[in-house]
């Protein structure tokens, strides 16, 4: 399954893109959202898009 990141200043884009399609169907297991590079940096540790 994949991590997708959706990045989007616009929190009603966010939450269009992520209700947007069927991403389970797609191989989608996981979706994390930021409002800014600066966010997606201070997280990403946190969210752990690769496991090993």
């Amino acid at each position: 399954m994949y991590t997708l990141l959706i990045v989007d200043d616009e929190p009603n884009i966010l939450e269009g893109i992520k209700r947007l399609l069927d991403w389970k169907s797609l191989g989608v297991g996981r979706i994390e959202t930021a409002r800014s590079s600066l966010e997606v940096m201070s997280n990403i540790l946190d969210w752990r898009p690769i496991s090993v």
